[in-house]
């Protein structure tokens, strides 16, 4: 028997599931090499142990199992080199999507850790000077309820296929007119943009949407009590000489995604402002 190993002498040693081995064989990919001639039963050898790891390889440059099955009776050489350049190219590009997840994740934390550490609770808005989106926006009025947000939603994800969406429609920002700080209704969306990554900026379809001189500051709780926090920042824009402009640009740092009680939800507010001169 030291020649020859039953599958699940097989599956013990490499550390595979003998289902999987069984249905290697039955689809052609890796089938037992030696047929017993009294009993008929069907046994690997022991040089077959390697190709265990090479359909592993395989399936980890992210091969199918149908490309597997063509690629182990490839004979040429050249060929067989072309297909594995085309599949660490594939390879590297999964890993950079990857690598893009990660980082947006870390900023999201460190987005939430910064809020939680304090600037929450600051009783103060801030007034900001300027600030720049480089992204995707949709059209103007296109939005009228939900149904048409995701219509447009997805026709902006087709202008940028490598957008990476963290969460739900993390980094949005949706930019309402002024008539939202008194009510909340969907009716005030005005437009929605999409961020992408700086590397990303050559994308054609990217355009950049600058605010200026605008107030910020952030809201804890569900989106639908954010009303008084408007309020709260249109009296404070009137009390500093300041006038509102017809934009309140409204994005979610931490919504359902991140956590199932509405009240700690956060939502980034910016109010675009002109100095008074009336």
């Amino acid at each position: 028997m030291d020649g020859k190993h039953t599958v699940g002498k097989l599956a013990e040693i490499k550390n595979i599931n003998a289902q999987t081995l069984r249905y290697y064989d039955r689809i052609g990919i890796f089938s037992p090499q030696i047929t017993s001639s009294d009993t008929g039963y069907r046994y690997y050898a022991a040089e077959q142990f390697i190709e265990v790891d090479h359909i592993r390889f395989l399936k980890l440059l992210g091969f199918t199992l149908d490309e597997i099955k063509s690629f182990r009776k490839e004979k040429n050489l050249k060929e067989a080199v072309g297909i594995l350049k085309q599949k660490h190219h594939e390879f590297t590009q999964q890993l950079q999507r990857l690598q893009s997840i990660s980082e947006n994740f870390e900023n999201i934390i460190e987005e939430i850790d910064s809020l939680q550490s304090g600037r929450m609770d600051s009783k103060r808005p801030e007034i900001v000077e300027a600030y720049g989106v480089f992204g995707i926006i949709s059209e103007e009025g296109a939005v009228k309820n939900l149904y048409d947000f995701e219509l447009q939603l997805q026709k902006l994800m087709g202008k940028y296929p490598d957008y990476e969406e963290i969460g739900h429609n993390y980094g949005l920002l949706h930019v309402f007119d002024s008539g939202y700080i008194s009510d909340l209704s969907d009716g005030h969306l005005k437009f929605f943009i999409l961020p992408v990554r700086e590397n990303d900026r050559k994308n054609r379809n990217v355009r950049q949407y600058r605010i200026d001189k605008h107030i910020r500051a952030y809201h804890r709780g569900p989106r639908r009590s954010i009303g008084k926090k408007l309020q709260e920042l249109k009296t404070y824009a009137e009390s500093q000489g300041l006038k509102i402009k017809d934009e309140i640009i409204v994005s979610s740092i931490a919504g359902s995604f991140i956590v199932n009680n509405s009240e700690e939800h956060i939502t980034e507010i910016k109010i675009p402002v002109e100095t008074n001169i009336s």
